[in-house]
C-alpha cells in the first residue's frame, strides 16, 4: 500500500522553488505527451530535480501526483500516465492506487491486468488530449 501524503512538504525547497519545479514537470510531461512518447521517473528526476531525488522517491511520487490532480482538474486526463518504469515500460504501483484512490478512476489496483487495461486506456486519452 503507498502511504497517502498531504501534499504539505517541499522536501526542503522554498515553496517558491517548489512551485517552479512543479510547473517544470507539467511542461515537460505535457511535451511528452504532446510527442506520443513516455518518459521513465529516473528521467523525470534528472530533468527536474538535477538528480537530486530518486527515481523512487517520495517527492517525486508527490510532485507526480500534484501535476496529475491539477492536469486532471483542468483537462481530464491523468498526465502522469506518460510517466514509466524504466525496467517495464509501464507506470508503478503508486499511479495504479493514485488513480483509483484520488482521482476515482475505474480499475482494480490489485489486479495486473485491470491495471495494464486501465494504463492502455489512460495513456491513449493522454496523447489524445494533449496532441489536440
Amino acid at each position: 500500500m503507498v502511504a497517502k501524503r498531504a501534499f504539505e512538504s517541499t522536501w526542503g525547497m522554498s515553496p517558491e522553488d517548489w512551485a517552479e519545479k512543479r510547473e517544470h514537470m507539467r511542461a515537460l510531461l505535457t511535451g511528452i505527451a504532446e510527442s506520443g512518447a513516455t518518459i521513465s521517473y529516473g528521467e523525470v528526476s534528472q530533468i527536474v530535480f538535477g538528480g537530486h531525488f530518486s527515481a523512487r522517491s517520495s517527492a517525486l511520487a508527490q510532485m507526480l501526483e500534484e501535476v496529475c490532480t491539477l492536469e486532471n482538474a483542468a483537462r481530464g486526463a491523468m498526465l502522469g500516465s506518460v510517466v514509466v518504469r524504466a525496467d517495464t515500460g509501464i507506470p508503478g504501483k503508486g499511479y495504479y492506487v493514485f488513480a483509483d484512490d484520488k482521482l476515482r478512476r475505474d480499475l482494480n489496483p490489485a489486479d495486473p491486468a485491470s491495471c495494464r487495461r486501465f494504463w492502455q486506456r489512460e495513456i491513449q486519452k493522454v496523447w489524445e488530449t494533449y496532441s489536440a
